[in-house]
């Protein structure tokens, strides 16, 4: 907030206290900002996280954090999240000089999710949002790059699993993408989590095999599956409802998905019996392409920081916060910082078809050149940051300390997570390749992927928040 040219003391403080009144007191009233931990996500999830110890990076050196630093290996994260401040009492704590504004955040939010709609890879909205994009980038004074590259995705067109023996049962199933289309038969086996330790005492060589969701990814489930001898394999969710999965590359069996009542529908015939399944995957390929959208502002010191996020959603739904939200936040971040004397280049990227694959940001990191790669101090990756109450940060280990500390100081209390630990989004592709990255998530959010995610159930609180942890972050790096 500016300050005002040679105001007398008494002056002074009386503005400087009222302003601290009006922020503090301020709770965005522009929709029902009710809200409670809730249930887990209720439908279509994308991708099982799968721990990773962090890739060692040869990038621009990252300045230390104030917190303690991070272990090189990825630990066994506790599952106990600290408690954050409710949503609807505690004050909005913004430093009055962050530049960013909720408002405008949110208002992103609304043009992408309620005005342009669900932006599935592959429809005319999703070229819609990325003209929004661009343009919004441009304004700001960005230099803008259409990225394009091709993405191919399964429409499911009846996918299915019949069980023959011990009784008739048909149960529904959606594909995953990527996965081999066709008809089997055979005997179904109970797999745990699918890995190689749950495959040991198992003859699975023939037979078609159920895992559950969770602790691995589902490429690595598939894997394992293969390697044992399965012709087939069924996940089952470990949160209600069902999910669109996406596999990173082609499979040569059939992989669905189920939900966690059938997937105990199954377990409970095969503690009976012998259960003998059929698996049929039919769906229709559509290829095509797609764009990331890039806005680059130049800095003078050697160095790029990237802030990005997804704008692509699911079909189910108008993806407002997965992932209109991430890429709000990112394009008021980008105009806050457009303000300001950023020492580093500043890239600010929305990624196309995170939903199938993390096709967009995928495609972008294999486009660097091995000097630019090493070029990115940071890359902060925001997806799902305006629903919930407990803040999560993920990713390279000094980056998590700086992210934790920045959160605390805006008045949070976040979980830690190391490497790809905090979830499968486009910062995996970054580690992937060893360069530092920082993922920042808010949740849970019951109307995840599903028709229900729109504009009103957002939060411009956490928006705000998350607004701020980025560019405290930025800072941070930018004193290094």
């Amino acid at each position: 907030m500016p300050k005002k040219d040679r105001l007398t003391t008494s002056v002074s403080i009386s503005i400087i206290l009222t302003l601290t009144v009006i922020l503090s007191a301020c709770t965005p009233t522009l929709l029902d900002s009710s809200r409670a931990n809730g249930p887990s996500p209720t439908a279509l999830v994308t991708e099982t996280p799968h721990p990773t110890t962090t890739p060692s990076a040869t990038a621009t050196p990252i300045p230390t954090a104030t917190a303690p630093p991070s272990p090189a290996a990825t630990p066994t994260p506790s599952p106990t999240v600290a408690p954050v401040p409710s949503p609807n009492r505690t004050p909005l704590r913004i430093s009055v000089d962050t530049g960013f504004s909720a408002e405008e955040s949110w208002r992103h939010v609304e043009r992408l999710a309620s005005e342009i709609g669900s932006r599935s890879v592959g429809a005319p909205a999703v070229d819609k949002a990325a003209d929004y994009i661009a343009d919004q980038l441009a304004s700001y004074g960005y230099q803008v790059e259409r990225q394009s590259f091709p993405f191919q995705r399964y429409i499911d067109q009846g996918s299915q699993i019949t069980v023959e023996r011990p009784h008739q049962l048909a149960i529904g199933a959606g594909v995953m993408q990527l996965s081999a289309q066709g008809e089997v038969t055979a005997a179904l086996v109970d797999v745990g989590l699918g890995r190689p330790s749950d495959f040991d005492a198992k003859t699975v060589k023939g037979k078609v095999a159920l895992a559950r969701r969770g602790g691995i990814s589902f490429d690595e489930k598939a894997a394992n599956a293969m390697a044992a001898g399965a012709i087939g394999l069924i996940v089952s969710n470990n949160e209600p409802g069902l999910f669109e999965g996406s596999l990173r590359t082609p499979v040569s069996i059939p992989v669905v998905a189920i939900t966690p009542e059938d997937g105990q529908r199954l377990r409970a015939l095969l503690n009976e019996k012998e259960t003998v399944v059929r698996l049929a995957v039919k769906a229709h390929v559509q290829e095509g392409t797609t764009q990331n959208v890039v806005g680059t502002r130049p800095g003078d010191r050697a160095g790029a920081v990237i802030v990005g996020g997804h704008y692509d959603s699911v079909m189910a739904g108008p993806g407002a916060n997965d992932n209109a939200s991430g890429v709000g936040v990112a394009l008021e971040v980008a105009r806050a910082l457009a303000a300001r004397d950023y020492p580093y280049t500043v890239k600010v990227i929305a990624f196309s078809a995170e939903e199938i694959g993390h096709l967009g940001s995928r495609h972008y990191v294999s486009a660097l050149s091995p000097k630019e790669r090493q070029s990115i101090v940071a890359m902060i990756n925001l997806d799902m940051v305006g629903v919930g109450n407990n803040l999560t940060v993920a990713g390279t280990g000094q980056l998590v300390a700086i992210g934790v500390d920045a959160a605390r100081k805006a008045g949070y209390a976040a979980a830690r997570l190391y490497g790809q630990g905090g979830g499968a989004s486009d910062h995996t592709a970054f580690l992937d390749a060893g360069v530092p990255a920082l993922y920042i998530t808010w949740g849970p959010d019951p109307r995840y992927h599903s028709a229900q995610d729109k504009t009103h159930h957002v939060q411009p609180r956490l928006l705000a928040a998350t607004g701020q942890i980025v560019l405290d972050v930025l800072k941070f790096l930018s004193n290094g």
